[in-house]
């Protein structure tokens, strides 16, 4: 009668690790190694030599972990071999390493089932290759080391080679570029087809090519053969076809590997990925438990970016009370940040809206006034408490409307009155606190906060910016005082992104757009004199309701004639223009008569409106403000005006001075020039 399995194990001697010879030497490569190698002969009595020891104190029970596989050794094999059989190839490698009586097991050729057993386990990698043992097949395929210096995490395998090899071991010479390897080998076989006699691996070339190589070991070797059978075509004929036939199954086979290479990383990654995806779903429960679901919902999923690709978050590990107890506190700490990111988005948004509306009713507005009114820019506007109360204290889940301004738009007369004389006050302490070339300062004469200064024909301010002399009140609405400055544009400051919404800052922000023109001065009180007036007294609109007409003496000429111009245009003129150095009479003006100021006039009026207004200009029907390009064109779509007359169009009150200089013939020698300053 046969007897059962389990019967017959009962009855054979169980061999365990305690029975392997503790002196015996194990193989340290990865291949299998032979049955009677460094194994004890069993057959007759063996002599062991009496090991001296200490003696040791009573054996101790071990705790926790330490002892769980204590009784380990004392299995029998068949037991172990079922054991090791529901394991992966990697933990048979890992168990091989471990001590030496399990490495004298599993590395026996006996053991082979226990690795095919595990090989098996590994869904879809292909059955191991006739050139490779088993455990060199599980190191190349799972083994994450580089074969050549140990580095860890390799991930690239090299299987036609049979081995993995980091990114430094490929560059060092260990390696040969396989067309290069071809070339050489062809000229010794004579053969085109020593491409396929060489096991070839690819890898990266930069980001998006490949390149194939060979192991140069490898290389040497078969130019040694090929060298040696140089002389005799037969054997190497021979040799190339038995060669072509090994690499070729190894090439299909690596193929194989490659492809279930592939597969299981794009599998470990959807793992990986599907473990992320749960660990975030799991931190988003937790949080909404919290109290932050309101706060999630409410931001972006470009908002979440600091949250959702939190290292913590992203980490493909399970959540587990003691791990979301760990790192709960930063998690919060990214929430309450996007919060006040949030409300401060919102406040932004809700304050630039409200700006906007300001910004309308502000052009209605200014369309009903008179083009020469000083109107401040749409931030100083919405600077002023009547307006800036609004916009910043009402909630911002109140909606604001034209209705909510209406009060402070009846107001705006006066409030633009109050701005005005602030404004007047910070020009003339522009006034006061500048000093001249002589080391003076200007209008010493004055009282400290006399405002009447600042009307003075023979007060021009400077803008920085353009270089351009401009006298008062236009300095009030100079473009270029108030405009955003190009810094301002990159500065992530609250207020900086609410002017760059309106494209505009208060007048004169930080002080350094207004400076005086002290050329202007003399030229101007020249000017002022030779019509018989104060220059200390009289005033620029004195100065334009006279409407005189000035000739340059400096610029007079028998070919060109005499050069005429109204004041404001003299002035400018006088620096432009005029050699101070070789006329001596460069300074003197004189005042034209009543029928050269006459005729002076009516050629300025012949001259195209437009030369006359070169920079800007206002729609006299509705007031809009563009510049001379695109004023015909506005005329045309808005109003269906073909010709433009000057009815049409009003000089704002911060278009520069038109050019008014006019050429008459040259007197006669017998008439006289007139009396000149």
């Amino acid at each position: 009668m046969s007897v059962r399995k389990s019967a017959r194990l009962e009855i054979r001697p169980a061999t365990t690790f305690n029975n392997l010879e503790p002196d015996a030497v194990v193989d340290k490569d990865d291949d299998f190694v032979d049955e009677d190698e460094n194994v004890s002969n069993h057959d007759g009595p063996s002599r062991r030599k009496r090991v001296k020891t200490k003696a040791r104190s009573a054996t101790k029970n071990p705790k926790g972990k330490k002892g769980r596989l204590g009784a380990l050794p004392d299995m029998p094999l068949d037991i172990l071999f079922e054991i090791f059989g529901h394991l992966r190839p990697y933990d048979i490698l890992r168990l091989a390493q471990t001590t030496k009586a399990l490495r004298h097991i599993l590395m026996r050729r006996s053991a082979v089932s226990v690795w095919k057993d595990a090989r098996s386990n590994v869904e879809g990698l292909p059955d191991c290759p006739s050139d490779l043992t088993e455990p060199q097949y599980a190191r190349l395929a799972f083994d994450p080391f580089c074969f050549h210096c140990d580095a860890p995490n390799v991930h690239t395998v090299l299987w036609a080679c049979r081995l993995r090899s980091c990114q430094k071991c490929i560059n060092n010479g260990r390696f040969m570029d396989s067309s290069s390897a071809v070339h050489r080998m062809q000229l010794i076989s004579g053969a085109s087809h020593t491409y396929s006699i060489l096991p070839r691996g690819s890898v990266k070339l930069g980001k998006y090519s490949r390149r194939h190589i060979i192991v140069t070991a490898e290389f040497d070797d078969i130019w040694a053969k090929l060298d040696a059978l140089a002389g005799d075509k037969i054997s190497l004929d021979k040799f190339l076809e038995e060669r072509q036939a090994t690499v070729a199954a190894i090439q299909s086979h690596a193929s194989l590997c490659e492809q279930w290479y592939q597969e299981l990383s794009t599998g470990r990654q959807e793992q990986l990925q599907g473990m992320k995806g749960r660990r975030k779903e799991a931190i988003f429960t937790k949080l909404r438990e919290m109290g932050w679901g309101d706060e999630i919902d409410k931001n972006s999923a470009c908002s979440l970016v600091p949250l959702t690709a939190h290292a913590l978050v992203k980490k493909p590990q399970e959540l587990t009370d003691r791990i979301w107890n760990n790192i709960k506190q930063p998690l919060v700490e990214i929430l309450e940040e996007l919060k006040e990111k949030r409300l401060t988005a919102e406040r932004l948004a809700t304050f630039k809206k409200r700006q906007n509306l300001i910004a309308t009713l502000l052009k209605a507005y200014t369309r009903e006034r008179p083009v020469t009114e000083v109107i401040p820019g749409p931030t100083d506007v919405c600077n002023m408490d009547e307006f800036r109360t609004i916009i910043e204290d009402t909630d911002v889940d109140v909606e604001v409307t034209e209705a909510n301004f209406k009060e402070a738009m009846n107001r705006l007369p006066q409030l633009v009155t109050e701005w005005r004389i602030t404004k007047d006050e910070e020009l003339v302490h522009i006034m006061n606190e500048y000093v001249t070339p002589s080391g003076s300062r200007r209008n010493e004469s004055q009282p400290q906060h006399d405002h009447t200064q600042l009307e003075l024909a023979t007060t021009f301010f400077q803008c920085k910016i353009c270089n351009t002399s401009i006298s008062y009140p236009r300095i009030l609405v100079h473009s270029c005082v108030h405009s955003l400055r190009d810094y301002w544009r990159d500065y992530d400051e609250f207020r900086c992104k609410l002017w760059l919404n309106l494209d505009d800052e208060p007048w004169n922000f930080a002080g350094d757009r207004i400076g005086i023109y002290l050329r202007g001065g003399p030229p101007a009180r020249e000017i002022v004199m030779s019509c018989g007036l104060d220059p200390d007294t009289t005033t620029a609109k004195q100065m334009d309701d006279l409407d005189a007409r000035f000739e340059c003496l400096g610029c007079y000429s028998e070919y060109h004639g005499r050069l005429i111009m109204a004041w404001r245009t003299a002035v400018t003129h006088y620096h432009t223009t005029i050699d101070h150095s070789s006329n001596p009479i460069q300074h003197k003006w004189t005042v034209v008569n009543e029928a050269d100021c006459a005729l002076v006039k009516k050629l300025e009026m012949a001259k195209d409106p437009f030369i006359r207004s070169m920079d800007s200009i206002c729609c006299a029907r509705c007031g809009y403000k563009t510049f001379n390009s695109q004023f015909i064109y506005h005329l045309k779509s808005e109003h269906g005006i073909e010709e433009v007359s000057e009815d049409d169009y009003l000089r704002p009150l911060d278009a520069p001075p038109p050019d008014t200089r006019i050429r008459l013939p040259p007197l006669d020698a017998k008439e006289d020039k007139g009396s000149s300053v």
